[in-house]
């Protein structure tokens, strides 16, 4: 399994929770997510996303059906996203 972190500084959190919600990204690979919020800086949130592969989750967060999805975020400043592959110890 492979995740994808991302961090985003949305505009509006609740906004933001229902747009994520309603988008289906399983049919491109993604088998769930996290949201975490920022305690100390509300409007700040982190993700984790798990794929099935890193080629579909790349395949996916670099499409023109990702750049639209994640305008739809309202993010005050450009989403970060990072590929971590898991590993056990």
């Amino acid at each position: 399994m492979f995740k994808v972190l991302g961090n985003a500084n949305v505009a509006y959190v609740d906004d933001f929770l229902a747009t994520i919600g309603n988008f289906d990204r399983t049919p491109y690979g993604e088998l769930g997510y996290t949201i975490f919020i920022d305690e100390g800086a509300h409007n700040q949130v982190y993700l984790t996303f798990n794929w099935s592969s890193l080629s579909e989750a790349k395949s996916f967060w670099t499409s023109d059906i990702a750049t639209s999805h994640v305008a739809s975020w309202k993010s005050m400043s450009k989403p970060q996203f990072v590929y971590l592959k898991t590993r056990s110890v």
